[in-house]
């Protein structure tokens, strides 16, 4: 899986599988040999690790998203302070306390050579590393789809309080001001944001985004954005094009 080699074989009708965490063929086959070994003697307890339990939800859940790159650095994340080989079952809110705590002592990596900085990760950004994106889903596909026993896991306890979003209301004196300081040509593009609430991007499309009074924008993780125009814009839009 990947560039990783895993084992998978069955010895008096019960199935063993497992990672290697071999990337050579020739040391993945040493280790299937010792593994099958210790299954026919009854010395291979078969378990999940936490590993084994991510790189599967990954494959069934997160590798089609759009998001996949995201998570894939999440869970890198998410695996170097929890351990690779951590059995789910052990997993508890004592265990991932201290690997939050380890996230948020973690200078944050920037630059093409990845330098660390002095800036450390805010309460959100470790939420979404160690909780939301990762061992969260991950743990609730292992109990519902892997068989696994997982422990009762408060989260609500263990996630970082994070500022409540502020939510700001311009004044018509102050888009006036804003207008009034902006190129002619700006303009139009400062009332379509202001109107419809775009993002900044996803005010620039392509004529073929048009379609009769609707607008499709770039795609988002739900699907496209659909603008419908008031009777005057479309209009207007349908001048310019």
């Amino acid at each position: 899986r990947g560039e990783i080699w895993w084992y998978d074989f069955t010895v008096r009708g019960e199935r063993f599988r497992g990672s290697t965490g071999a990337r050579l063929k020739e040391d993945a086959l040493t280790i299937e040999k010792r593994e099958h070994r210790k299954a026919l003697v009854g010395g291979l307890h078969q378990s999940l690790t936490l590993e084994e339990a991510t790189d599967l939800w990954f494959q069934a859940k997160g590798a089609d998203k759009k998001s996949a790159k995201t998570t894939a650095l999440r869970i890198e994340i998410m695996l170097r302070h929890m351990g690779r080989n951590v059995l789910v079952g052990e997993i508890g809110a004592r265990h991932i306390t201290a690997a939050i705590n380890a996230r948020r002592v973690e200078p944050i990596l920037r630059g093409k050579n990845r330098v660390e900085s002095k800036a450390y990760p805010s309460n959100s950004t470790v939420n979404r590393d160690m909780i939301d994106s990762t061992l969260r889903p991950i743990l609730n596909y292992a109990r519902r789809n892997l068989e696994a026993t997982v422990k009762e896991i408060p989260w609500s306890d263990l996630r970082l309080s994070e500022p409540r979003e502020r939510v700001r209301f311009f004044s018509d004196e102050e888009i006036a001001a804003w207008e009034a300081n902006r190129p002619v040509w700006h303009r139009p593009l400062m009332h379509f944001i202001l109107r419809y609430g775009v993002r900044l991007k996803e005010a620039f499309f392509p004529l073929s985004a048009m379609h009769g009074d609707d607008i499709y924008t770039r795609d988002r993780k739900n699907g496209p954005q659909v603008i419908t125009l008031i009777p005057e814009d479309a209009a207007e839009m349908r001048a310019r094009a």
